[in-house]
């Protein structure tokens, strides 16, 4: 498992980048590119954090037994929200009171969980991994598609909002300007950047500019299978509040 020591260090990276420039279109010459290959999307996917329950004694993931449509499987289930994590930890717990002392939350890279799912070593029987919504961004999901006149009776999938048409001249911590288009697990973040955004660029003030949303799932397909440049200036910006949780707990380690 990649060490999180060096890990955080590159979230507590992203977290500090600044993002300078808002532009209304995008309209760049990007050169002719390639699917990305697996290890290429394991590195956009490595500074977004998930908590899953690990069994420290064993150095093992613990699997969790579930109910998904009415079948009972064998899951390692990854979580957006750290707080849905920590409420399976305590179901388990309920459940088995041995877990107390073995089993805890741990943060992983999304990365970790992406590769673990594709590994052609795993077994037919081997439990799935799986990375589990926020429920709180699914309705947030359903509301825009509703709110565009969709018909939306069901969501599935891990949802990714972004804005439409808009890219983000990134300073990196070298001081270098890279150009990105950026997917929010948070429509609440998104927004908030979108706010101060309009409060330091006059032009935008003027003009509403929607949010659209996807999937995790759709925008890797694509990397994976489509020769579009713009699938390589794809970053994936994780919630707020689970960077946070992140460098604080490294903080709190150093200390």
């Amino acid at each position: 498992m990649r060490q999180l020591g060096h890990w955080t260090k590159n979230l507590a990276l992203a977290a500090g980048v600044t993002f300078t420039t808002l532009m209304g279109t995008l309209a760049m010459d990007v050169a002719p590119a390639m699917a990305l290959s697996e290890e290429e999307i394991a590195r956009k996917l490595n500074n977004v954090p998930v908590f899953t329950l690990f069994n420290a004694q064993l150095k093992k993931f613990a699997v969790a037994s579930l109910s998904l449509d009415g079948k009972t499987v064998a899951l390692v289930p990854s979580y957006v929200d750290r707080t849905d994590a920590e409420r399976l930890l305590q179901e388990q717990r309920q459940s088995n009171s041995s877990l107390a002392k073995e089993v805890e939350v741990r943060t992983i890279p999304m990365s970790l969980v992406y590769l673990e799912s594709r590994s052609t070593k795993r077994q037919a029987t081997d439990p799935a991994f799986q990375v589990v919504p926020d429920e709180q961004e699914v309705q947030a999901a359903v509301a825009v598609r509703k709110q565009a006149g969709e018909e939306v009776k069901s969501w599935s999938g891990i949802p990714l909002f972004y804005a439409p048409n808009l890219g983000i001249t990134l300073a990196d911590e070298n001081g270098n300007d890279k150009q990105i288009l950026p997917m929010y697990f948070s429509r609440a973040d998104l927004e908030s950047y979108l706010a101060e955004a309009k409060k330091e660029t006059r032009d935008l003030q003027k003009i509403a500019i929607p949010i659209n949303v996807t999937t995790l799932d759709q925008v890797l397909q694509t990397m994976s299978e489509s020769d579009d440049p713009a699938m390589s200036q794809v970053e994936f910006i994780p919630p707020k509040a689970s960077l946070e949780y992140v460098i604080r707990s490294q903080r709190s380690q150093q200390n």
